[in-house]
């Protein structure tokens, strides 16, 4: 941790002195030592390299397993790899990167191209997979987190 949190340090110092835009995003809280369990006792363990690390740590937003998954790889009821799907991907930007406006055609190419792969690569092992993301009505983005329209 201490390794990775100097790299990321080094990195935001070097973007921030050469005057460029960033964001630093994380697929898991970069301040757990157990990416996969919320474990309270092991960050109180290391408190001492979060301070240190505070400023960097305080930029880097929210991560896909706490804000789209709550902690639990297995919120929705689907059996799989810890990836996000492009609409995922998409849902976890416009919730953490608000400012950010995604143009409508964006949004269509990801709701095309994840149906696509849907079709091209179904699940046998688990068929609830594909209706989870189905579109409830043609030509509508369907976002797989709070299963709305975005």
């Amino acid at each position: 941790m201490i390794r990775d949190l100097g790299f990321i340090e080094g990195t935001r110092l070097l973007l921030k002195n050469i005057g460029c835009k960033f964001i630093f995003l994380s697929m898991v809280p970069i301040s757990n030592p157990d990416q996969y369990e919320r474990d309270i006792v092991a960050a109180e363990r290391i408190s001492d390299v979060l301070e240190v690390y505070a400023d960097t740590l305080g930029e880097i937003r929210p991560s896909v397993f706490e804000t789209l998954f709550d902690f639990n790889w297995g919120k929705f009821g689907i059996n799989r790899d810890q990836h996000p799907t492009p609409m995922e991907h998409l849902a976890y930007i416009k919730k953490v990167c608000p400012e950010f406006l995604i143009d409508q055609n964006i949004e269509n190419w990801v709701e095309n191209e994840f149906q696509k792969s849907l079709r091209k690569f179904p699940n046998p092992k688990n068929p609830k997979f594909p209706a989870a993301y189905r579109n409830p009505r043609e030509n509508t983005l369907w976002d797989p987190i709070t299963r709305g329209q975005f």
